[in-house]
């Protein structure tokens, strides 16, 4: 399941006002440079610019868990356009509480999350999934915390299914 947020983001300044749309090229390669440093989060999101005006830009932020703060999800955005790209415009719009943008929640949805290909799941051979299992259970490990959490929430989803459908009779 992910989660889905329409942002409207504008600058938090009410004096140094520039015009947004001529910040486009800045906005796209901070964007760019967010989705390629989401997957290291612990929460990986991914971010597309839907539209872009003067004094406003419409966002779409995708979340693997639920958010309880907009502008803490935005942080990282805010802070590749300013110590990363170190944009003059954007950095004299810094207020002096160091806010950025102000951000305003359209709509949120969520969605099932699908694979980008199909797979043929008949294809895959019993003995491999368990060899997957027990490689699982006996190394518990992985170089990346956000894979190993991953690995281990579809192994309790695994031992959910194979509790309800009788495969696991008995818990001990």
């Amino acid at each position: 399941m992910s989660y889905i947020y329409e942002i409207e983001v504008r600058l938090a300044t009410t004096q140094k006002k520039f015009n947004l749309k001529d910040k486009h090229i800045v906005i796209n390669d901070a964007i760019q440079r967010y989705n390629y440093r989401s997957y290291e989060m612990q929460n990986p999101k991914t971010l597309k610019l839907q539209e872009i005006n003067e004094d406003s830009m419409f966002l779409t932020l995708e979340s693997a868990l639920p958010l309880n703060s907009l502008g803490r999800a935005l942080r990282t955005f805010s802070i590749i356009i300013i110590k990363e790209i170190k944009d003059d415009d954007f950095i004299n719009a810094i207020t002096a509480n160091g806010q950025l943008f102000s951000t305003k929640q359209l709509h949120k949805n969520e969605k099932e999350t699908s694979m980008e290909f199909n797979i043929d799941y008949t294809q895959i051979e019993d003995l491999d999934v368990i060899k997957s299992l027990m490689d699982y259970v006996y190394k518990k490990r992985d170089p990346d915390s956000t894979t190993y959490r991953k690995k281990k929430a579809a192994f309790e989803q695994i031992k959910k299914i194979a509790f309800d459908s009788g495969i696991i009779n008995n818990i001990s």
